[in-house]
């Protein structure tokens, strides 16, 4: 039992050059920079309470999977199986691949309640996960660990949606903005020591400036993007779409020139996460593919 865990030998056979990349894209899938775009595209074309809880689920789940792969400090699979450069010198259990995407994708279908969508999520989850062991980051314990863990982040999120906790959710930005600085100031004294805690701060100024700028889209600036442009449905999310990746990505840029280190990756991710649920809906307005 122990080797069929931790021993990854039995993937090398079945590499080869066909496979390399199409797992590579899968394991794409489960790296923040996909999420950084997926999750504000879903909140500027589908729905936008629906992304917000989404967010919210990733970015806490998110948190959990740092704190106990630096509390476990469990090792990855020895450097000669690695194909992945990507993961540096991280810790292997739990794998965030199998515990961030299955919390993704899974919840994503819960939100959407569609047979075809619930199967696609499952194969995606499948396959992002077969991706890490094939590129030698993780073994077979630390994936089954991983969604463990989505399984009960799901469960636990599901619970916080009671309708008994209905005033809790309801509450304005200005009571949660606070709870998530207390959230921040608990991890930080509680955290094993380990550079992870200091990806809890950026986890942290994610979810404070996402939660910020969707109460002031819910308060000011309700949208929706106008059913047709030219004559074509199609044209306004493909514009809502290239407008908000190109702002975001420019404002990246802009920032990364302006500020550095560990406090202006904070402000970043603040004013890059506020831009995602209000800058980029403000820009729809301005440039007219959307309306009240």
């Amino acid at each position: 039992m122990n080797n069929i865990l931790h021993d990854i030998s039995w993937i090398i056979p079945y590499r080869n050059a066909a496979l390399t990349p199409l797992f590579e894209g899968f394991t794409w899938l489960g790296y923040p920079t996909f999420i950084t775009f997926f999750l504000p595209l879903l909140y500027w074309l589908w729905n936008r309470d629906a992304a917000t809880r989404l967010m919210m689920i990733v970015m806490l789940t998110s948190l959990l999977n740092a704190f106990l792969k630096d509390y476990w400090m469990n090792p990855r699979p020895d450097l000669v199986f690695r194909l992945d450069a990507e993961v540096a010198e991280s810790f292997g259990m739990p794998s965030g691949h199998a515990q961030v995407s299955g919390v993704l994708w899974l919840w994503l279908a819960y939100e959407v309640r569609r047979t075809w969508m619930w199967i696609l999520s499952s194969i995606i989850v499948a396959m992002i996960c077969l991706s890490r062991i094939y590129l030698g980051v993780h073994d077979v314990e630390d994936i089954i660990v991983g969604l463990a863990l989505a399984a009960v982040s799901i469960l636990l999120f599901k619970f916080s949606l009671h309708p008994a906790l209905a005033k809790f959710r309801g509450l304005h930005a200005r009571w949660h903005l606070p709870m998530i600085l207390m959230l921040m100031l608990l991890l930080s004294l509680i955290w094993p020591s380990s550079t992870n805690s200091y990806e809890t701060i950026l986890v942290c100024a994610l979810m404070m400036g996402w939660l910020y700028g969707h109460q002031l889209y819910q308060d000011y600036l309700r949208y929706e993007l106008k059913a047709q442009i030219w004559g074509h449905a199609f044209i306004a999310p493909v514009f809502a779409a290239i407008v908000g990746i190109a702002s975001l990505s420019l404002l990246s840029g802009i920032m990364g020139y302006i500020v550095d280190g560990y406090s202006g990756a904070f402000i970043t991710l603040l004013i890059l996460s506020f831009h995602m649920t209000f800058g980029a809906p403000l820009l729809f307005r301005a440039i007219k593919i959307a309306r009240d």
